[in-house]
């Protein structure tokens, strides 16, 4: 039975009907072949919506046929028997007069038994009715036999991806149980196209089909976003071209589909595949290859080797600022991350031994964090990759050195959940923290497995404020860091971030005992300090104040939070930084608590302006929505209405 997409004129069927994509039917003219689409007004009759989800179910059933009361208990399973019948009886009725082609002959003649129980429904089979679906595995069918014998299977495998490719399969009934297993067929049959058709362009056409295969293998991917692989071979062609960004930006955008399907069946966040992990870290480092030494003069004119001036560098109190100590040091250390041609510098025509990179990276990645807090996070995001890359291929060899490149990649996975948070790529930000936990693991270090928790609680915070998911996860994330925080080799740094975070997970739940009585530990563990906590290069934690003042606004206690705000205000540069980004935010919504709208609204200017100049989404969408909050309160305003230009620049 030949059901191919093209239909010869002794073959025209009386009805065509496609399931992918948006749902059509329409009849044949039997003498010319031509089509008479069916019309929205049959479509719109009494009883027409149940009559064609009845159509779809049968075209769906093994011989397009199914039992009387097994579709009965598909549609009205919790309905007397009785008024389940009478309403079958109903749409039968509606499906015969809608579904009436122009040959008079009926689609659904009924095979009746003894029983009514017995009782079977059916269509026609091709060539009276032709679907799509049908034609598609028969193509691919086809494909395969032809695959078998080394005979020509292009035009099957293209005619059955030119009818997959119109769109999902019944998506007006994705919930209904009676697809799911055609459409776990047919997802498979089109991931097979796919599959087959990118190779066959390659092999055929070699680099003139590579163009080709990677618009089929982008435009199925971006209708599976989970699939790695199909994203595997889009990385890999997109590699070859250099286009490493777009490629990075892929890998993303597929890490988020991942943390959007929630947790696994042991409760844990899916990971990607090691081979994609590979393939990832495979491009990363042909990217880093292809950057080139942009060392100020000041630097490449000091003697010594670029380990032993940087090393200098991060220890001068000369007249070098610290912002710019920064960047030399960043810059340093991603240049001295590449291939050996590059590497003439340390020795020539030789590579870096691992110690040389784990002291390069030991060097950079402070520098790397004090960029990030002093608000070049553009900076951070270009050099940031390629550390990561090197210290993942130094954690996975079991030498020596294992546990210090663990300890390094850790750091530098938090740092990575930092910048993924600014972009609010929060599925991105979780396997950040995830790396960084099996990192802290492998260089058994206690104090990093607490702060790689303390990354993921925060990472559950925004996800909780603006996606309203995962409220339990930041109390149990902070409980089950807290178990760590018992041993004696933690940080007071860190146990006393863990509390002020409590604090503000209970305040969130409006438990103001808790969050007080969490507040009241903190102050008595923090270091008067932190800077000199031998854990603040990596995590840059300040006083517990920021987060008091975070715990009496979300209890509504705006005198409590701005006594606070004025304190901490005087300590923060009034420059466009993280920090003073983030309070300007805590002071517009203490403002709008008191009722101010004009002072609420000279701090929404000043975080949005700030935010914008800083590259973070995250605070942006934060000031927009104390914006949404005033405008709430005030909808009437003038000056309400003006703040509006704000967020349209």
């Amino acid at each position: 039975m030949n059901a191919s997409i093209d239909i010869k004129p002794s073959h025209f069927p009386s009805v065509r009907v496609w399931l992918c994509g948006p749902f059509k039917i329409e009849w044949v003219d039997p003498e010319t072949g031509h089509s008479i689409p069916l019309s929205e007004e049959d479509l719109c009759g009494k009883d027409a919506s149940q009559a064609l989800s009845l159509f779809k179910l049968l075209l769906c059933q093994p011989g397009r046929q199914a039992h009387r009361d097994w579709i009965m208990e598909q549609f009205w399973p919790e309905q007397m028997h009785s008024v389940a019948a009478h309403r079958f009886h109903n749409i039968t009725s509606a499906f015969r007069k809608i579904l009436n082609p122009p040959d008079g002959i009926p689609l659904l003649p009924s095979i009746t038994g003894r029983k009514d129980s017995s009782s079977m429904y059916s269509l026609p089979t091709y060539p009276r009715l032709w679907v799509d679906i049908d034609a598609l595995i028969w193509n691919v069918e086809q494909a395969a036999r032809m695959d078998r014998f080394g005979d020509d299977s292009l035009p099957f495998w293209e005619r059955a991806f030119a009818l997959a490719k119109r769109g999902p399969f019944l998506a007006e009934e994705t919930y209904a149980a009676w697809i799911k297993e055609r459409q776990a067929m047919l997802n498979g049959s089109y991931r097979q196209c796919v599959h087959a058709l990118w190779r066959l362009y390659i092999a055929r056409h070699a680099d003139a089909g590579k163009a080709e295969a990677l618009l089929l293998l982008r435009t199925y991917w971006q209708q599976y976003r989970t699939d790695e692989d199909a994203l595997r071979p889009l990385l890999e062609l997109l590699g070859e071209q250099e286009r490493y960004q777009e490629a990075e930006e892929y890998y993303h955008q597929f890490l988020v589909a991942l943390a959007e399907l929630g947790p696994d069946e042991d409760g844990k966040p899916h990971k990607p595949d090691q081979r994609t992990s590979d393939v990832r870290e495979y491009l990363q480092a042909k990217q880093i290859q292809r950057e080139r030494m942009h060392v100020p003069g000041q630097l490449s004119s000091a003697g010594g080797t670029p380990l032993e001036q940087i090393t200098a560098l991060s220890r001068t109190n000369g007249p070098i600022n610290r912002r710019e100590a920064s960047k030399i040091m960043a810059t340093v250390g991603a240049s001295l991350l590449v291939t050996s041609d590059l590497l003439g510098i340390i020795h020539s025509g030789t590579a870096l031994h691992d110690e040389e990179i784990l002291s390069i990276c030991s060097a950079s990645l402070p520098a790397f964090w004090r960029l990030y807090f002093d608000g070049q996070l553009s900076e951070v995001r270009r050099v940031l990759p390629g550390h990561i890359s090197q210290l993942a291929l130094l954690t996975r060899q079991r030498t020596g050195s294992q546990q210090q490149a663990a300890s390094l990649a850790s750091k530098a996975h938090q740092l990575a959940c930092m910048l993924a948070l600014q972009e609010q790529d929060y599925g991105v930000a979780l396997i950040h923290t995830e790396q960084a936990q099996q990192s802290a693991l492998i260089a058994e270090d206690t104090n990093l497995q607490v702060a790689s928790l303390i990354r993921k609680a925060l990472v559950y915070r925004y996800i909780n404020r603006y996606l309203r998911k995962c409220p339990e996860q930041i109390l149990e994330t902070y409980q089950e860091a807290i178990q760590y925080s018992s041993s004696s080799s933690v940080s007071p740094l860190l146990r006393g971030r863990l509390y002020t975070g409590l604090a503000e997970a209970h305040s969130e739940l409006e438990q103001e005992y808790e969050a007080k009585h969490a507040l009241e530990i903190a102050y008595t563990i923090f270091p008067e300090k932190p800077q000199e906590d031998p854990h603040f290069t990596y995590t840059h934690f300040k006083l517990p104040q920021g987060f008091e003042v975070v715990v009496y606004l979300n209890l509504k206690q705006a005198g409590k939070a701005w006594d606070i705000l004025t304190k901490i205000d005087a300590s923060v540069p009034m420059t466009t930084i993280p920090d003073r980004v983030e309070l300007s935010i805590d002071q517009a919504r203490a403002s709008l608590l008191f009722g101010d709208m004009h002072q609420s609204g000279k701090y929404v200017e000043l975080a949005a302006n700030s935010a914008h100049v800083l590259g973070s989404h995250l605070r942006y969408n934060e000031t927009y929505n104390i914006y949404k909050q005033m405008h709430i309160k005030w909808p009437q305003e003038q000056y309400i209405k003006g703040l509006a230009e704000i967020f349209r620049s």
